[in-house]
């Protein structure tokens, strides 16, 4: 039988023959999730023979995650502020750019302010929010994305009434106004909205806007100022 070193370093070497920079992380996460235990116990017990059924789990989500399936997909959930969260691929993935959002975003506001997630998604800036002391509402047009934020907040033990999450878009605010506005969507739908995103600011609050790509900043900007 294998051990779990020999395991390990043979995962390093296939990911990083399929060019996965993070060949080293993506194999220990791959193996110390599936096996239930953390990283340091991975190293206790490398000399250790791997169970055949896991070793063969472990494989076959190797060989997916060779052909560049995301890890987080594959094991189902990705970490973010250092909260867990569930994910499908019917969500983003949560990036190193929306925690330095969501950090920003703590940094400026009071504990206890109001919050606004335009396309919430899997809820991870919601949620993350929520942890640094904020509370409010977040929408998403996808019914799928609505299900894994609800599966996500209770997760991290949030409830409803500091995180309510529902289907649809900046209608659903009713000319409320919020301390913070975050929308982590695509650049078309944040300029057509956008005389309604900054409307729901307060005059004092934050407007933090995301799912931008370089060149199209300017244009975005311009429809805000």
């Amino acid at each position: 039988m294998i051990t779990y070193s020999e395991l390990r370093r043979e995962l390093v070497g296939m990911f990083a023959n399929a060019g996965i920079a993070s060949a080293a992380v993506d194999s220990d996460l791959l193996i110390t999730e599936l096996a239930g235990i953390s990283r340091p116990e991975l190293f206790l017990c490398a000399g250790e023979p791997v169970p055949a059924e896991l070793e063969r789990h472990i494989r076959e989500l190797a060989r997916r995650r060779a052909n560049r399936e995301p890890l987080q997909y594959l094991l189902g959930v990705a970490y973010f502020m250092d909260l867990e969260l569930e994910v499908t691929p019917a969500v983003l993935i949560p990036r190193p750019e929306t925690e330095l959002l969501a950090e920003y975003a703590v940094k400026h506001l009071p504990e206890g302010g109001s919050m606004l997630d335009l396309g919430t998604g899997s809820g991870v800036l919601s949620v993350g929010l929520c942890k640094s002391g904020l509370s409010g509402e977040g929408y998403d047009i996808d019914p799928i994305a609505v299900d894994n934020a609800v599966e996500n907040r209770a997760l991290n033990h949030i409830s409803a009434a500091d995180y309510t999450v529902g289907l649809g878009s900046i209608e659903k605010t009713e000319g409320r106004t919020f301390d913070v506005v975050v929308a982590n969507i695509l650049a078309g739908p944040l300029m057509e909205m956008a005389p309604a995103l900054a409307a729901a600011r307060k005059k004092d609050g934050v407007l933090i806007l995301s799912g931008i790509l370089t060149v199209q900043a300017d244009d975005v900007e311009a429809a805000y100022m």
